[in-house]
């Protein structure tokens, strides 16, 4: 009998299991180990839904599996891809050369926002009229991986998620993409599943106004701030990033930055910039577009104006960090990447607005962040104002400083560390010796 002990003793020490063999043997393990603990068989599961649509999501996944992937087993999953890809109608169209992501990024690249706004809002209709479908792909891939929780940055699929993880019990929470975050509770009314939270990232008026329709209790609207990557709120050494970039000029910094989707717009604005008469110096990313790249370095630029193009990079915020003004878009990321590095922002609406990115345009210049480029041609007439008022362009830097940023780590540790306690597979996840 002791042996038999010793040998379970050793599995737990060894292993991090132990098998008992025989109930009439519990009470004696219990009897020579003292106190009893929990060896845990597995760390909680998170699932994060995602799309390649743009590159919000990706930035958002990333921040999620900065937080938590130490702590939690997170699962990075493209839910249009990966889950309920056979209601997608784009393959069968194309003869399986593309998908609906695929034509989303198209469109994006060649500037037809009204397409890409018509392209979205029928997805979101058909979305609706196949709920009851989709929602059952997406509980029975809940359940047969037994999540945790599910976590959604995704628009437009969260009715039918919610539905699922509402079915399979599994507690769920929204991280929006953007200050519009109608798009991320279609099909949402009244909810009233106790083991739901909806995000926002800023507390303004314009995002609660966004999702009043869908009746959402107040106690379970959180407000975290956006989720920008870890680098983005880290203190930063401005002199080692010159050097790391081999910026040695004391030119003014502007950079150029039109999301994953829109670097051919990064090309026409530094074309238009080049007419400026004030000294500055471009940098300009363009992502893994290589044939942009290279368009831009064979441009001829007068002399007092200088640039380097950057291709594909982690390191935005660190360029961020050393620049004087953001050339950029209103998307969810880009936005939110300009409010945490308190850096003074053009915005381009030269191609009007994708629907749920319309309220940051506003946002920016209620709040005097910067300015709407509604023409590219606007650019040099901004730039002329910036860079010959410094007061003026220090400003706008305060404001962007003083706007209120939440700490985005710290309520999500708190909400998931919450969430997760109220899983159906908790009690499966340990055994106490």
């Amino acid at each position: 009998m002791i042996m038999t002990i010793l040998r379970c003793v050793m599995s737990v020490l060894l292993q991090g299991t132990v098998m008992i063999e025989g109930p009439h043997l519990a009470h004696k393990i219990t009897e020579y180990m003292a106190p009893s603990r929990v060896i845990e068989q597995r760390k909680k599961k998170i699932v994060v839904f995602m799309s390649v649509g743009g590159a919000g999501h990706i930035s958002v996944s990333q921040r999620l599996v900065e937080d938590l992937g130490t702590k939690y087993d997170v699962h990075i999953v493209n839910i249009l891809k990966d889950v309920v890809n056979k209601f997608d109608p784009v393959p069968k169209l194309s003869w399986g050369s593309w998908n609906g992501e695929d034509l989303y990024n198209y469109l994006l690249r060649h500037n037809r926002t009204w397409l890409v706004n018509q392209l979205a809002h029928t997805g979101a209709h058909a979305m609706r009229a196949m709920r009851n479908s989709l929602a059952k792909s997406v509980e029975d891939y809940l359940r047969e991986n037994e999540f945790d929780l599910v976590i959604s940055c995704v628009h437009f699929v969260d009715g039918f998620v919610y539905q699922a993880a509402k079915a399979a019990d599994i507690p769920f929470m929204i991280i929006p993409t953007d200050v519009n975050v109608r798009a991320f509770v279609n099909d949402i009314k009244r909810p009233d599943y106790d083991k739901f939270i909806m995000t926002i990232p800023f507390d303004l008026q314009e995002s609660r106004a966004s999702i009043a329709h869908a009746k959402i209790p107040e106690d379970k609207i959180v407000v975290t701030g956006y989720p920008v990557r870890q680098s983005f709120v880290a203190p930063k050494d401005k002199e080692q990033i010159r050097k790391d970039f081999n910026i040695t000029t004391d030119k003014p910094i502007i950079t150029i930055l039109m999301g994953g989707a829109g670097s051919k717009l990064s090309g026409r604005y530094v074309k238009t910039i080049s007419k400026n008469q004030h000294p500055m110096h471009l940098l300009v990313c363009v992502g893994r577009n290589a044939a942009m790249k290279k368009k831009i370095e064979k441009m001829q630029l007068p002399d007092h104006i200088t640039v380097d193009v950057i291709g594909y990079t982690q390191r935005i915020a660190d360029l961020l960090a050393i620049s004087d003004i953001f050339i950029t878009k209103a998307g969810g990321a880009s936005f939110g990447e300009a409010i945490y590095s308190n850096i003074p922002m053009l915005v381009d609406k030269s191609h009007g607005a994708l629907d749920w990115e319309a309220v940051a345009y506003d946002v920016i210049e209620k709040y005097r962040f910067g300015h709407v480029l509604y023409s590219r041609r606007d650019v040099n007439a901004y730039l002329d104002q910036y860079l010959s008022e410094p007061k003026y362009l220090a400003t706008l830097r305060r404001n962007v400083t003083a706007f209120e940023k939440e700490d985005f780590g710290q309520h999500i540790h708190r909400l998931v560390e919450d969430l997760v306690q109220k899983s159906p597979y908790l009690n499966a996840q340990s055994v106490t010796v």
